[in-house]
């Protein structure tokens, strides 16, 4: 329904003004990128492409890791107790 300005100028096209405020308008997928990602371009995607490589690279050092232990382990347990003399302890009196 046309409003009072319509009536007193018949001139006015109302779909035009309309039609430049549409064109004025972001694109709703344009804007919905622009909120999704940061300034530095990276995106929800790109955040968990790099979690996955770094996942990765931590189950392979984790990997190693117990590779070393496991080795550490049988070591120590491999080990042959000392062929040392117990020595018994000296008790020495304390000045008075």
């Amino acid at each position: 329904m046309p409003g009072p300005d319509h009536d007193e100028n018949p001139d006015i096209d109302l779909d035009a003004e309309g039609e430049d405020e549409f064109d004025e308008m972001m694109d709703p997928m344009e804007a919905l990128a622009n909120f999704l990602a940061t300034d530095d371009g990276e995106t929800i995607a790109t955040s968990l492409a790099s979690l996955k490589d770094t996942a990765a690279l931590m189950a392979k050092h984790m990997e190693k890791q117990n590779l070393i232990l496991v080795k550490l382990l049988s070591a120590v347990t491999n080990m042959k107790g000392c062929d040392c003399k117990a020595v018994a302890p000296q008790h020495i009196a304390a000045p008075a």
